[in-house]
């Protein structure tokens, strides 16, 4: 058995899992790679050991993890790396599992997941967020949404505009309260609308300390409200919000956050606890170096660095950006998922992006609650291991 760092990374559909992968092969790791989804980009990365088929994570969190410790034994794997929010069934079970994670434990990522306990937590800590309110019927919606001129709403446990509504910007009027379905168990936001320009932030955090960050903004973004074109910025606030959060929760691994420049300082608007787009802005040695030897200094990404996905660009879904814009970025800048001549990631995901989105068609239903939907967690309560 090789001396090498064997890490095993999960999630493999979503995209920034493949940045992961080259920056691991890259740091000189032995990678493996897991999903339940057979066209999965990062499945089929010239640098890996092997690709693992593996059961639905939603579907079947246990048995889920324990076939990735399962996996982890058998093949000698040293880390395991997730990439998604299969990640939470990751920590939920970890007493199932054979091997550490590069993640933190379930109540942290819970905490920072749910939009109303991660407001709860910046009030906490002196870290603006937009005015907001919490309710967990659609009647308390309704008062809350007139209280507001401009607001935005969506669950406590969402991503992507999978659901929201709001009378303001590019998404005003996409939903009707009949369609929102507030639960204690599940309640939602109601923010006042905050102008600003949209940014992200990726951190890698050992132990409350990061040690790689790097700040971005969406140069032009899908109609899920996710990024299909993203350029790092320079922000001294970013670091600030990352330092403040992952000290306060000695926090270990990725973490991402999305947050509103405005007039009057940074406002924070959600935490992504897991690996976000910022990884292919960021340099391949930095990320391997953090993950793999816990690096002492803190790297920041310079500015100016842009990547993107073009499958997304080809397939649709923009939103306020001309054909010729478009066209334009696929000519001038580089698929995020290209690096050191591996070439089979990107392939699939154009593959990957035209079966999901011909089911989302038949299905009526978003792409990304297709592409993503059997590697969420949406806040249903786990059970205990059986």
């Amino acid at each position: 058995m090789s001396d090498r760092t064997r890490v095993l990374v999960t999630a493999g559909r979503f995209m920034p899992a493949t940045g992961v992968v080259h920056a691991l092969h890259k740091a000189g790791a032995l990678v493996e790679v897991a999903d339940s989804y057979d066209v999965a980009p990062a499945l089929h990365s010239r640098f890996i050991e092997k690709a693992h088929l593996v059961p639905s994570p939603s579907n079947d969190p246990i048995g889920y993890t324990r076939e990735i410790s399962r996996i982890a034994k058998d093949r000698g794997i040293d880390l395991i790396l997730p990439t998604f929010e299969d990640g939470f069934y990751l920590a939920r079970y970890a007493d199932l599992l054979s091997v550490p994670r590069f993640a933190a434990d379930f109540d942290v990522i819970e905490e920072l997941h749910n939009k109303a306990s991660f407001v709860s937590l910046c009030q906490k800590l002196g870290l603006a967020t937009p005015p907001t309110e919490i309710v967990s019927n659609r009647e308390e919606l309704r008062d809350a949404i007139a209280a507001n001129d401009d607001f935005f709403a969506r669950p406590a446990f969402s991503r992507a505009g999978i659901a929201r509504l709001t009378n303001h910007g590019v998404h005003l009027d996409e939903a009707a309260i009949s369609e929102c379905h507030p639960t204690d168990s599940n309640p939602w936001l109601v923010q006042s609308y905050v102008d600003g320009q949209d940014a992200c932030i990726m951190c890698i955090a050992h132990n409350g300390r990061p040690v790689a960050v790097t700040t971005y903004e969406p140069s032009i973004a899908a109609g899920g409200g996710y990024c299909v074109q993203f350029t790092s910025i320079e922000d001294p606030a970013a670091i600030e919000i990352a330092t403040t959060i992952c000290a306060a929760l000695d926090y270990t691994g990725f973490i991402g956050f999305d947050y509103r420049r405005t007039a009057d300082g940074p406002v924070l608007l959600e935490c992504n606890p897991r690996v976000t787009a910022g990884v292919f802005l960021t340099d391949e040695d930095v990320i391997g170096e953090a993950i793999l030897n816990n690096a002492v200094d803190l790297k920041i990404a310079p500015a100016g660095n842009t990547r993107q996905y073009d499958s997304y660009l080809v397939f649709g879904g923009k939103k306020d950006h001309s054909t010729g814009k478009i066209i334009k970025s696929l000519l001038s800048s580089r698929d995020a998922l290209i690096s050191q001549r591996d070439y089979l990631p990107f392939f699939y995901s154009f593959m990957a992006r035209a079966q999901y989105k011909h089911l989302a068609h038949e299905e009526h239903k978003s792409f990304t609650d297709i592409f993503l939907g059997d590697i969420i967690w949406d806040g249903t309560p786990l059970q205990d291991p059986v």
